[in-house]
């Protein structure tokens, strides 16, 4: 089992680029899409106890980096005004209308 938060940050960072690669590589993963990929890739490791369950590197990858998902200009176009500055980071979040 991995415990050591940065070896945690690593290995997550190191799934999601693996993702993002077969998503934009595979034409079938790409129906997939990347961000199913990445929670399949996680929950197989956490399922087989590779991962633990709850660490600190979850709750310091939460924040910021999950609510810099709207951020971007290519997001900023296609929200228009429903987006809104949001983190400590600038990031851009989703608003409801």
């Amino acid at each position: 089992m991995i415990r050591d938060p940065l070896a945690l940050a690593a290995l997550i960072a190191s799934i999601t680029a693996l993702s993002f690669w077969l998503d934009y590589r595979s034409r079938k993963m790409s129906k997939i899409g990347a961000s199913m990929l990445v929670i399949l890739f996680g929950a197989v490791l956490s399922n087989s106890g590779i991962v633990p369950h709850d660490s600190p590197a979850y709750s310091a990858i939460e924040g910021p980096v999950t609510s810099s998902a709207c951020g971007g200009p290519h997001q900023e176009r296609r929200l228009g005004s429903h987006c809104r500055r949001s983190s400590l980071l600038g990031a851009r979040a989703p608003i409801a209308p």
